[in-house]
């Protein structure tokens, strides 16, 4: 969570917040405005939106886990632009 760090303390809490909200029992479920299932080329399969902030992530459903690839304020998708 590199990205996380470098936000304030309030976008920190929020975006923490909204990952285990959201992504602890249904990561892949697609809800509104919320979550969204991403059409390639993008960073992931998945964006959570947190505030003005959005997490961009895969789920590996046979391995319960699921990766964050990384938090970037919205509007920026790509891993070459600064997360804050």
């Amino acid at each position: 969570m590199h990205d996380v760090r470098a936000f304030r303390t309030v976008d920190q809490a929020s975006v923490l917040d909204a990952i285990e909200r959201y992504l602890q029992d249904q990561p892949s479920r697609v809800s509104g405005q919320t979550i969204k299932k991403l059409e390639p080329p993008v960073l992931a399969g998945y964006r959570l939106r947190a505030g003005d902030y959005r997490g961009f992530y895969d789920v590996h459903e046979d391995r319960r886990i699921v990766l964050v690839a990384a938090v970037r304020y919205k509007g920026r998708m790509t891993l070459d632009e600064g997360g804050a």
